[in-house]
């Protein structure tokens, strides 16, 4: 089990260093090569986004708003739970630092 798990991890390593958008994701405080990788792979092309704020919402960070009226409920988000988690980890750990 641990060398498959070093295996997997040299693996990341290794996709990281060849990508440019994750090497200079790595040079945010707190980001490592998980969080990068995780973040290009949900991504991938920024240019099918029209605005930054989609990018948010395609990650599931922007919470889904219902208004009509009197009536205004903030729902769930919607997306991909583990991107929308992996920015919180990150957080957590640089304010560990």
């Amino acid at each position: 089990m641990r060398t498959e798990r070093e295996r997997l991890h040299r693996l990341v390593l290794a996709a990281v260093r060849e990508d440019d958008v994750c090497r200079r994701w790595r040079t945010v405080p707190g980001v490592g090569p998980v969080m990068a990788l995780t973040f290009c792979s949900a991504v991938d092309d920024p240019t099918r986004f029209s605005r930054s704020r989609a990018v948010g919402a395609h990650c599931g960070l922007t919470p889904r708003r219902y208004q009509s009226g009197e009536t205004d409920r903030v729902g769930t988000t919607r997306g991909d739970s583990v991107i929308a988690w992996t920015p919180t980890l990150t957080l957590q750990r640089a304010k560990q630092r």
